[in-house]
């Protein structure tokens, strides 16, 4: 197609496995504990004998830290959905073929022809839609076709290539 640069097929990963979410949890995590906890951080970093002065210390620490830790989680999540590229980054993971259990593409077109989308694929005999499950069920459906709609067009896959067409 002339109006597609490139196209890519994605899978998305387990919520717990996305780095919008491990990496915070881990943070949030270890900033509660040193909350809760002061006297137990300074154990674990080595000094035994600290006074109480310092438990203050950790304390502000985590107060002043923590807004700063959940806006930038919060800028990273919007990110996922103001950039389809940062959204397929963090939150999908890329498969090289269509028998890999692709749930959705991620189309590049040419420039001035649009902007960059990431799209479900579905398997359906109709042009009434078809049901979003991926394409991997393909080899048990023999009548069905794996398709995506990209700008109002639908682009099949064709079997024989390897590629997708417009019908």
């Amino acid at each position: 197609n002339k109006s597609i640069k490139e196209l890519t097929l994605h899978r998305p990963l387990p919520l717990i496995l996305r780095l919008t979410v491990w990496p915070w949890g881990i943070l949030y995590g270890a900033l509660l504990t040193a909350l809760i906890l002061p006297q137990d951080v300074w154990r674990t970093a080595g000094w035994d004998m600290v006074p109480e002065t310092h438990a203050d210390h950790v304390f502000w620490f985590v107060v002043f830290t923590t807004p700063v830790v959940v806006v930038l989680h919060g800028i990273l999540v919007l990110a996922t959905y103001w950039n389809v590229g940062v959204r397929c980054a963090l939150l999908y993971r890329r498969v090289s073929k269509v028998g890999s259990g692709p749930t959705h593409v991620w189309i590049r077109p040419q420039p001035h022809k649009g902007t960059s989308a990431l799209v479900p694929l579905e398997v359906g005999n109709g042009f009434a839609g078809g049901e979003q499950e991926g394409c991997a069920s393909l080899a048990t459906k023999a009548d069905m076709a794996c398709f995506f709609r990209f700008q109002g067009r639908r682009h099949d896959y064709d079997v024989a290539t390897g590629f997708f067409r417009k019908p």
